[in-house]
């Protein structure tokens, strides 16, 4: 349960603010973002760093009776660094957006559900749940630039939300075609990460050149790129960090950028191995440039 209320904490915060008076909103969600780091800094001191290649902390139950998907949670030490480094900067992003007094309950209940999309991302071990988070992060984002934002906010929160949408699609696009290939060799359904990176996909050149497994690799890998952001998928991003509030973009730099480069090392690598051998050279150009 330790992971599950490092998720459900920010939004009893989002619970709590919006009934009450204006004047409460921020010192409501600097409360519950420093539960946050107190959870974090917990989780931290009891993890086992002998076994950081495993999942620990793991709690799971299900939540669609007609799909197989779980609410998934582990924590390795890929992402207990992040998740730690979501929590510390919650306060600093909140107390950045301090003198801000337009709308202060929606402004302080976005970082809050953000703070929670960003720490369940980091967390889920089933790749439904992951990509339901992946998402969720958009809407928060969104409204932070374009509505707290500065002059050109909603070009710059337009552009934000139709980059990162549209690579969401093939990474869709590529976790079903896994799951489906799962059923296919192993008989049944699984939204399970650790049981989809056992899948075998096929890596004989099948159109021009490029294998059933470097399409896999390249749709899971289109979406995390454009939120590196990675070149030449970038261009969103100076205007997103020049447009959004200052604990936006506080937020922006420090934990989502971070998510492109996190989903490379969960998904793409231990799912398409030999196709990240293959396309290595070309994306050490790319980050080059």
């Amino acid at each position: 349960m330790m992971l599950l209320w490092q998720i459900l904490l920010p939004l009893i915060g989002v619970a709590l603010i919006f009934p009450l008076a204006d004047r409460f909103a921020k010192p409501i969600a600097l409360g519950f973002s420093l539960g946050g780091v107190a959870l974090a800094v917990a989780l931290w001191a009891g993890f086992d760093g002998a076994a950081a290649q495993q999942m620990q902390w793991v709690w799971s139950v299900g939540w669609l009776s007609s799909f197989p998907a779980k609410v998934a949670l582990g924590v390795d030490g890929l992402s207990l660094p992040l998740v730690v480094l979501t929590k510390f900067m919650m306060p600093i992003a909140l107390l950045a957006s301090w003198k801000e007094i337009r709308h202060p309950r929606a402004l302080m209940s976005s970082y809050l559900l953000l703070d929670s999309a960003m720490t369940g991302a980091f967390l889920a071990t089933d790749v439904f749940l992951f990509y339901v988070f992946w998402e969720a992060m958009l809407i928060p984002m969104l409204l932070l630039i374009g509505v707290w934002g500065s002059k050109d906010r909603i070009y710059a929160a337009l552009k934000f939300f139709l980059f990162t949408f549209a690579g969401s699609i093939f990474l869709l696009a590529a976790l079903l075609y896994v799951m489906v290939a799962h059923r296919q060799q192993l008989g049944f359904f699984t939204t399970d990460l650790m049981a989809l990176v056992r899948v075998t996909l096929p890596t004989n050149a099948l159109w021009l050149g490029l294998s059933v497994q470097d399409l896999v690799f390249m749709g899971l890998t289109l979406a995390f790129l454009i939120k590196i952001p990675l070149f030449p998928f970038h261009t969103w991003l100076p205007d997103a960090h020049v447009q959004a509030p200052t604990g936006g973009s506080i937020l922006l730099a420090a934990v989502l950028l971070k998510l492109g480069t996190y989903g490379i090392l969960r998904f793409s690598i231990p799912i398409a191995t030999t196709s990240f051998y293959k396309f290595a050279p070309l994306l050490s150009v790319f980050a080059l440039i």
